[in-house]
């Protein structure tokens, strides 16, 4: 997802508005209901991307070769994304920094965050200019080497050579704050295609070749063809 480039941007951005970038949201802040906070590594993650591979490639030998839809629940869509999430952070190190994951779709868009505990972000698998806007942060505002912060990223999906991106409408969030892609872009010193290469996923599924995502309710349906 590129948390560790979107995290210094909208921070260096956001650092003035420091109640509302620092909170954190209700599903990684309550308690008595962890349903769908999600550790990236967790046995759970890994049982239910296990799941549902195992549905997915029931469903491809059921197509015949043919057109294959499946359908995800919520949590399903959580775990592929969390499951999707450490992959790609694994060999950073940055999958430590991540306390939680969750997905979630609302009025035909997807949000999907983090919350990411700075003190374990590994600066040594930042850029140089990463790790120097990150020193730049720590060094104005000494208090947020020590603080979590959720870091978001809200719009319509969509599929493209097997990476799931993001329309051009697309929000990240830093806590309860909001920026567009072209704000965090130029925070970043770099193009808005490469912000989305950054924040894309490669969707890796079992046996099957995804083309396209729908978003049917508070569901989705992935569809494609046998691989």
């Amino acid at each position: 997802m590129g948390l560790g480039a979107v995290l210094v941007g909208v921070g260096l951005t956001a650092f003035h508005y420091w109640q509302q970038a620092t909170r954190l949201p209700e599903w990684y802040s309550q308690e008595t209901s962890q349903t769908n906070r999600i550790v990236l590594g967790s046995p759970q993650v890994e049982q239910e991307r296990a799941n549902l591979d195992a549905r997915i490639a029931s469903s491809v030998q059921q197509a015949s070769g043919g057109p294959v839809d499946v359908q995800l629940t919520p949590q399903e869509l959580n775990n592929l994304v969390a499951s999707e999430i450490g992959r790609h952070t694994a060999g950073s190190g940055l999958a430590q920094a991540v306390k939680g994951v969750n997905t979630t779709i609302q009025n035909g868009k997807v949000e999907s965050g983090a919350v990411v505990n700075l003190a374990e972000v590994p600066k040594n698998s930042l850029s140089n200019r990463d790790r120097a806007n990150l020193d730049r942060l720590f060094s104005a505002f000494p208090n947020l080497q020590d603080r979590s912060l959720y870091v978001g990223i809200e719009g319509k999906p969509a599929v493209q050579d097997g990476q799931l991106i993001l329309s051009q409408d697309t929000r990240v969030k830093l806590g309860d704050l909001s920026f567009t892609l072209p704000e965090v872009a130029q925070r970043l010193g770099i193009s808005e295609q490469e912000l989305q290469r950054q924040i894309s996923l490669q969707l890796q599924t079992n046996g099957l070749k995804i083309s396209d995502i729908e978003l049917v309710g508070n569901s989705a349906v992935l569809r494609g063809t046998p691989q």
